[in-house]
């Protein structure tokens, strides 16, 4: 004789232990007779974060960086503006060797089966082959249109280029004559040794008396090193000098010393040799 065991009946009152146990057993048997959607739809709501991990690398790899960039949180993205996005790509090419493969894997695990589902946020682990590996872990973040990375390590996607990122802001805002921008992204021995005020005041009274004016900026990515110490990346300024010839432009030669402290990374140094102009 068949018992009959009422889902509505045992959800209501709890049911007997026995009813609870039946009632999983049928969903599960319904489930599978109508070909595993449920558990098809678990297995994708599993992997979420890793898979959008390796669309991440995936879309690097490619040099797809607005893509790349609309897989972070707004957070994230609000910290790294999507131009900021695609130069740390390039150079990190040009750097570290493009890249060759991505790895992820889902680093949190949980003891409820059903975590996978009420999770907000998880821990995945990215490894990227470049000339050589790189690995380190993303914090990923459900949100309405699906997982995005809300905690990047930049240590997963190539070498640290933390000082790189500093000294192309500190040129950055040399080229448009932003000097109290380019006093920001000195170091703390730096600023220490001279005011915003008095900085400023010495890059526009040198180009007034020489009737300068700055015109552009410009790094030069392949000579970036990294050591102990810091870094140090050679830099161009370009100057239109009002009474020289060749169309008045001078080219100034610089070498920018970026150093780590407890503020962060600063321009500790800069190096100048302008060439005399011909």
């Amino acid at each position: 004789m068949l018992e009959r065991y009422d889902p509505a009946t045992i959800a209501r009152t709890g049911g007997s232990g026995r009813g609870r146990v039946i009632l999983v057993v049928v969903l599960a048997l319904i489930v599978l007779a109508a070909g595993g959607g449920f558990l098809g739809v678990a297995s994708a709501q599993a992997s979420g974060p890793a898979s959008a991990a390796q669309q991440f690398c995936q879309d690097l790899q490619a040099h797809r960086y607005d893509d790349a960039w609309s897989l972070m949180s707004p957070d994230l993205q609000a910290a790294t503006p999507r131009a900021m996005l695609a130069s740390l790509g390039q150079w990190h090419d040009q750097l570290d060797g493009t890249i060759g493969a991505c790895d992820t894997h889902t680093l949190t695990r949980e003891s409820d089966p059903f975590a996978p589902f009420s999770a907000t946020t998880t821990q995945v682990s990215l490894r990227v082959r470049r000339n050589v590996a790189y690995a380190g872990a993303l914090t990923m973040t459900r949100a309405s249109a699906g997982w995005r990375i809300s905690k990047l390590d930049m240590a997963a996607v190539g070498s640290d280029l933390s000082g790189l990122v500093v000294a192309d802001r500190f040129c950055t805002a040399v080229s448009a004559g932003h000097f109290d921008q380019a006093y920001d992204s000195l170091s703390a021995r730096a600023r220490a040794l001279i005011s915003k005020d008095a900085y400023t005041a010495s890059f526009t009274s040198a180009l007034t008396t020489s009737n300068a004016r700055v015109t552009g900026c410009a790094l030069s990515v392949s000579t970036f090193t990294l050591d102990t110490r810091g870094a140090q990346v050679d830099a161009t300024v370009q100057l239109q000098v009002q009474g020289v010839t060749a169309g008045g432009v001078v080219q100034a030669p610089l070498r920018l010393v970026v150093t780590k402290d407890a503020t962060g990374w600063g321009v500790d140094e800069v190096r100048a040799s302008v060439a005399a102009p011909s």
